[in-house]
């Protein structure tokens, strides 16, 4: 969800009434299922209430693109492998990736979402899974918005969370339902991106937000885009559709200057 500068009481009081129910989600290579805890219905006030805030709930559901790119990392043939690596997930809503990622032997994971409700819901994923959501385990969920300055506070405040190297994967899906999020995406990233590092994202086109302003973007932001193959067909799966998977792209990024070097 978009964060609310100040949201009502009504707000708050319907956000805090949803209810959730369990659902899995199949990835082959990946055993057993993942559980991950959706909304089970949207009353029509709070959808209403949203609206008049322009803001979403948009961590309370397994995203497409999600989907796309946890079928995409665990091909045996995928270029990059998370093995030993410390991964970042941005945007995690649920945390679908990042606990793939966690499957795969990463390292470290630390999983973020600018909604603290998403980041808690995302906390539960980690523990119904199997794995922690404390500050010194092998995973985490915590709070981090995009944008100048906030990557920098949270290097600042979070030091054991977001080291000063950057991390070796940042992995995001699903997340540029707005113009103004991919500058704000990418400017985090660069941030956050280790040197030697990759970025791994996974883009549907919403809100007029296509895949060639995506590209454009993080080109802006000083990266080399390479468009991946995705698994077609690996597609319907129950959380997307074959139209969703044939309106994403999957792209490797990494910093330009590594490439130019």
């Amino acid at each position: 969800m978009e964060v609310l500068e100040a949201p009502s009481e009504e707000l708050l009081e319907l956000l805090a009434d949803l209810e959730y129910e369990p659902s899995e989600v199949s990835i082959p290579g990946i055993e057993p299922p993942l559980s991950v805890r959706v909304v089970d219905e949207i009353p029509l006030e709070l959808l209403t209430l949203l609206r008049d805030y322009k803001a979403e709930i948009s961590g309370r559901r397994v995203w497409p693109g999600s989907v796309v790119l946890a079928l995409a990392i665990c091909q045996p043939n995928f270029p990059i492998k998370m093995s030993g690596q410390s991964v970042l997930e941005l945007g995690a809503g649920s945390g679908l990736i990042g606990m793939v990622g966690a499957r795969l032997g990463a390292e470290r994971v630390v999983i973020t979402d600018g909604d603290q409700i998403s980041v808690d819901l995302a906390a539960g994923n980690l523990e119904e899974n199997g794995y922690t959501s404390e500050e010194g385990g092998r995973t985490v969920a915590t709070r981090l918005l995009w944008g100048k300055g906030e990557h920098s506070d949270a290097f600042k405040s979070n030091a054991s969370l977001f080291p000063t190297e950057g991390f070796n994967i940042i992995v995001a899906a699903d997340v540029m339902y707005k113009p103004i999020l991919p500058p704000l995406l990418f400017e985090t990233i660069k941030m956050m991106l280790a040197k030697d590092g990759v970025a791994l994202i996974c883009h549907i086109l919403r809100a007029g937000v296509t895949q060639d302003i995506v590209v454009q973007a993080g080109k802006d932001a000083g990266f080399t885009i390479e468009k991946l193959t995705i698994p077609h067909d690996s597609f319907p799966n129950p959380h997307c559709t074959e139209a969703e998977a044939q309106e994403s792209s999957l792209y490797l990024l990494r910093h330009m200057e590594m490439e130019v070097k």
